[in-house]
């Protein structure tokens, strides 16, 4: 009888006893693991939405419903020497963004190129109108990644892969030579 009062002793003191995790969180903007609320098992992370950027937070606790309804968080299963929700892995790259301007009709590419951020393993993708484009047609992502499909077969929109590939300069070193063999043949 004493030997099963003492275990349930014991039990009753493991079982009494808060689960701490740890999780990261950033701190003065670097990512710095610590250890979350007693009994908190879960952290989340940031998302990356491509040819947008990271979204979200790191932190203790799982998703709420919402962010992760909407893919701008992913949570997991921490445990209590090393944090589950470790850095997005990206890489960023330049591209032009362009607007129309309803008093020269034609699109302009702005001045500098915006930053672009895709998951790690996707290839540079930049944008731009096509011939076809008129005034309301909508640049995709900042000129970040590919066109639409039927944008692009529509000749809407033009896509390239090289890093700030659809700058307006890269459009006049091509538009020059035409322009000199459509003049030597008319």
């Amino acid at each position: 009888m004493k030997l099963l009062l003492v275990f349930a002793a014991l039990l009753a003191c493991t079982a009494a006893v808060d689960t701490i995790v740890m999780c990261n969180r950033m701190v003065n903007e670097t990512l710095t693991a610590g250890n979350c609320s007693a009994n908190v098992t879960m952290c989340h992370s940031k998302v990356n939405v491509e040819y947008t950027g990271l979204v979200g937070e790191y932190g203790c606790d799982a998703c709420d419903a919402a962010a992760k309804t909407a893919g701008t968080c992913v949570d997991c299963t921490s445990n209590s020497t090393t944090a589950c929700n470790v850095a997005v892995e990206v890489h960023t790259f330049s591209c032009f963004d362009y607007t129309f301007s309803a008093n020269d009709s034609k699109w302009m590419a702005s001045a500098k190129a915006v930053t672009c951020t895709a998951n790690k393993d996707t290839p540079v993708k930049c944008n731009k109108p096509g011939t076809a484009a008129n005034g309301n047609y909508s640049v995709p992502h900042t000129g970040c990644g590919p066109c639409a499909e039927d944008a692009l077969n529509d000749n809407t929109c033009v896509e390239c892969g090289k890093d700030s590939c659809n700058s307006a300069a890269t459009i006049a070193v091509f538009m020059a030579p035409l322009i000199a063999l459509l003049y030597t043949l008319l």
